[in-house]
C-alpha cells in the first residue's frame, strides 16, 4: 500500500491505496502523480473532484480509487491556531492595561517621594491684610498660582481653570472626609499689585481664593523659592507707562500638608486633566 500526495481544483491533499502497475499507471492523456520515493501513482480523471473525495482510475478502466484526504480537519486547525492567537493577544492587552494602571499610581508616588526642590519658607501678606508664613497652610493642601492683576489674558485662563476645579472638587465632594483643598493667587507684580488690588480681582474667580502681596523683596523671594521666573519693570515703566506687562512662568504648584512640593501643572493642561491629577494626588498623599 503506497501513499501519495496530489493536487486537485479545490487544493492539496493526500491519498492512499494500491500503485497502479505497467501501462495502467501510463494511460495517453494521464497526468502522472508522484508518490513517495518518486513511484508513478496513477492519474487523475478530470472534472471528478470535491472537497471530500477524488476518484482515480487506471488507462485500462479499473477503479483504482484511493479516498482523497479531508480539509474540513486543517479548517478546524485553522481556526483553533486563529482562536489560541486572539486569546494570546487578548491576554496581552489586558496585561498591559494592567501594566498601565501600575505605572499611573508608581508615577504619582514618585511625584510624591522624589519631590524636586520647590518651595520654602516665605512671609506674605493676604488679601484680608494679615502677615502669613508657609507654617499657616499646613494641615492643608494648598494649590498656587503666580500671576499679577493687570495680566490682559494668560492669568485669567489660568485662574479660571483653578476655580473650576476648585468648585468640582467642593461641590462633588471629591476628596476624603475633612481634606481641604485651598487656592493661592500669588502676586508678581508687587509694585501695583496693592491688597484691595488683589483681593478685588481675585474673588471674582472663586470666594474660596486667598489673595497674597508683599515688598518687592518678599515677592522675589517667593518666586525664588518656587523657581518661578518674573521680570522686573523699568524705571520708564513705573513712571511712564501704568499699564506695563510682566513676563512670568505660567505654572500652578500643589503643595501637600507639610508645604510639600506635590505636584504641578504647565499652561499646557486642561481643568479635565489638572482636576483628575489633583484628586488622584492628593488620595495618593492620604495613604
Amino acid at each position: 500500500r503506497m501513499v501519495g500526495v496530489g493536487r486537485g481544483e479545490m487544493g492539496v491533499y493526500r491519498w492512499g491505496g494500491r500503485a497502479p502497475t505497467g501501462t495502467q499507471a501510463r494511460g495517453k492523456g494521464s497526468r502522472l502523480l508522484w508518490g513517495v520515493g518518486g513511484a508513478e501513482m496513477g492519474r487523475r480523471v478530470p472534472g471528478v473532484v470535491s472537497m471530500s473525495r477524488s476518484y482515480w482510475t487506471a488507462a485500462g478502466g479499473g477503479k483504482g480509487a484511493p479516498r482523497a484526504f479531508s480539509l474540513v480537519p486543517m479548517a478546524g486547525l485553522f481556526l483553533v491556531g486563529a482562536a489560541g492567537v486572539a486569546s494570546y493577544y487578548f491576554y496581552l492587552t489586558s496585561d498591559e492595561e494592567e501594566l498601565r494602571r501600575k505605572q499611573e499610581i508608581a508615577q504619582s508616588k514618585q511625584r510624591a517621594i522624589g519631590r524636586p526642590d520647590i518651595g520654602g519658607p516665605f512671609t506674605m501678606v493676604t488679601d484680608e491684610g494679615r502677615v502669613v508664613t508657609q507654617e499657616d497652610f499646613k494641615g492643608k493642601y494648598a494649590f498656587l498660582y503666580f500671576g499679577f492683576t493687570f495680566c490682559p489674558d494668560i492669568c485669567p485662563v489660568e485662574l479660571k481653570k483653578m476655580a473650576k476645579v476648585v468648585k468640582e472638587v467642593q461641590e462633588k465632594k471629591l476628596l476624603p472626609p475633612g481634606v481641604e483643598l485651598v487656592p493661592i493667587f500669588i502676586s508678581v507684580d508687587p509694585w501695583r499689585d496693592s491688597i484691595v488690588q488683589v483681593r478685588t480681582y481675585i474673588k471674582a474667580f472663586h470666594p474660596s481664593f486667598i489673595g497674597m502681596t508683599g515688598t518687592v523683596d518678599q515677592v522675589m523671594r517667593m518666586c525664588k523659592a518656587f523657581r518661578v521666573y518674573t521680570s522686573k519693570p523699568t524705571k520708564a515703566d513705573l513712571e511712564e507707562d501704568e499699564y506695563y506687562l510682566v513676563d512670568h512662568s505660567v505654572f500652578m504648584y500643589l503643595m501637600d500638608k507639610d508645604f510639600q512640593f506635590l505636584d504641578y501643572f504647565g499652561q499646557d493642561k486642561t481643568e479635565e486633566e489638572i482636576l483628575r491629577r489633583v484628586v488622584d494626588d492628593i488620595k495618593t498623599a492620604e495613604r
